[in-house]
């Protein structure tokens, strides 16, 4: 393991962080050889060519030891490893490749028991040799799915290959997402004014903020880890950075320009990592340039405070960035604010001045939705997806998920856990798969008058279940006969 970098002394200020941040970014993409001269050159500020310098035996140290351990072997390969209709765990059929990452390589594959598109992940196989690695990527993708939020890529399971050698690949599967990514807008074309900025902030704010509240960071923020399709920003490759904060891991799977001070020298890691990472990204978003390249257009305070070096110093959340930008109502609004993309742009600002009293407002337990134990993920992305609009719906009370988990995994009856939450209603569903077809019951149940209050049955493709969680969201808001003031559901996002 390589040693840990003492925390720099020299350079003091953001501007100066900048250019480090800019020279280090050059010098890594030459060979090692060069690395030292480019330096020297560079720039003729001895504090900051000895903070490159230092950063670069650090990172050196970390790419030979990643030598050693055969980590790099695979990916240096100069063709895609699988081509159309290669069959991976006797089940994904690939279609096309996609793209090459720095963990390993995405295709669009189709899922033959579910006759389903979904994107599909393969790690390179020298990072999936390392048991330590191995655990710790099942650990993160565990994380990665405990989060519900529509701006997060969701992560549907974790599978193995072996092929005729006997060789194994890892691979998981994801949701595919059709659109183009941040970093590809932004070379082909250009900046965005605030205006324009404002909803992919937003979204950007929300996915952060709902992994944040699950304590997992990101560690690799950037515009080529952000799509933008037809229903707003989803951040991917969420959790899946290795996350120590103590070995060389840490240092190499962040991108250097996007890199928080304390990730380039290995200090401990925070929320405020995400949000240097946030701020750099809205900077380039308003200016087409990384902060380390001086922008001729005015930059919000806000986004400046991201990047300070001392994570003490940066905006506490990524949601309080979007709210000083105008892209989040503040304080009492930000729910109904957040409720438009999700139930519908037709229903305008809500009015809480109408809303019922919270102690009078339904209070709902959605339980995990039961299916068969290979279309598990997708009755809990149906669950998943309802608890995420559900709790954004002002007048509607939902149970967090993990108290929900919490009291599965104790055994205790749900009449029990009902009394315990005081729920007042309990939302419970099933999902039956076969030829292709998938039939979603649901129920809505009250626990106080003890009887089911309403109930639906949907037949639809397998392929398209887990985008019916709008349309059921609609028919709960109504069984429990809740009123939004000033406008009404019937838009795009629910039908």
């Amino acid at each position: 393991m390589p040693s840990v970098p003492p925390k720099p002394e020299f350079v003091s200020t953001a501007a100066q962080w900048q250019v480090v941040k800019q020279i280090l970014d050059e010098a890594l993409d030459l060979e090692e050889s060069r690395r030292a001269g480019h330096v020297n050159s560079a720039t003729n500020d001895p504090s900051i060519r000895s903070e490159v310098l230092r950063l670069l035996a650090s990172w050196n140290n970390a790419e030979s030891w990643f030598e050693r351990a055969g980590q790099a072997v695979a990916h240096l390969t100069s063709g895609p490893t699988f081509e159309p209709g290669d069959i991976l765990g006797e089940r994904y059929c690939i279609r096309r490749f996609i793209a090459r990452g720095g963990m390993g390589e995405v295709y669009e594959a189709e899922d033959k028991d579910l006759s389903g598109m979904v994107a599909l992940k393969i790690l390179r196989p020298s990072l999936a040799l390392n048991a330590d690695l191995a655990a710790r990527f099942r650990t993160e993708i565990q994380l990665s799915r405990a989060i519900n939020s529509p701006h997060i890529c969701r992560v549907h399971d974790i599978g193995y290959h072996r092929d005729a050698e006997g060789g194994m690949t890892t691979f998981y599967t994801m949701e595919l997402l059709v659109g183009e990514t941040l970093a590809a807008h932004l070379h082909l074309k250009g900046s965005y004014s605030l205006v324009e900025a404002r909803p992919i902030i937003r979204d950007m704010a929300l996915g952060l903020d709902a992994a944040h509240q699950h304590g997992i960071l990101h560690r690799d923020f950037k515009p080529g880890n952000i799509m933008l399709t037809s229903s707003g920003a989803v951040i991917t490759d969420f959790g899946l950075a290795l996350n120590s904060a103590t070995d060389p891991y840490s240092v190499l799977a962040a991108t250097p320009a996007y890199a928080s001070p304390e990730q380039l020298t290995n200090q401990e890691q925070s929320t405020a990592t995400d949000v240097y990472s946030f701020g750099v990204v809205l900077y380039e978003m308003l200016t087409g340039k990384t902060p380390a390249v001086l922008a001729s257009r005015a930059v919000p305070k806000i986004i400046l405070q991201c990047l300070t070096k001392d994570p003490l110093e940066r905006p506490r959340s990524a949601m309080l960035v979007a709210e000083e930008l105008g892209a989040i109502e503040k304080q009492v609004s930000r729910r109904a604010f957040w409720v438009l993309p999700a139930l519908g742009a037709g229903m305008g600002l809500l009015s809480y001045k109408k809303l019922l009293p919270s102690d009078q407002m339904p209070f709902l337990a959605i339980l995990p939705f039961q299916s068969e134990e290979k279309t598990r993920f997708l009755a809990e992305g149906v669950s998943d997806r309802l608890t995420d609009l559900l709790s954004q719906v002002p007048g509607i009370k939902v149970v967090a998920k993990h108290s929900i988990q919490k009291f599965l995994k104790s055994g205790h009856p749900m009449r029990e856990a009902s009394k315990q939450l005081r729920v007042s209603y309990i939302l419970s569903g099933q999902l039956k798969t076969y030829e292709g077809r998938s039939r979603l019951g649901v129920q809505l149940a009250s626990v106080d008058q003890g009887e089911q209050i309403w109930s639906t049955t949907i037949d639809t493709d397998a392929a398209v279940v887990e985008s019916s969680g709008g349309a059921l969201a609609r028919s709960v808001i109504k069984a429990l006969k809740v009123e939004l003031p000033l406008g009404t559901l019937a838009d795009t996002h629910l039908t």
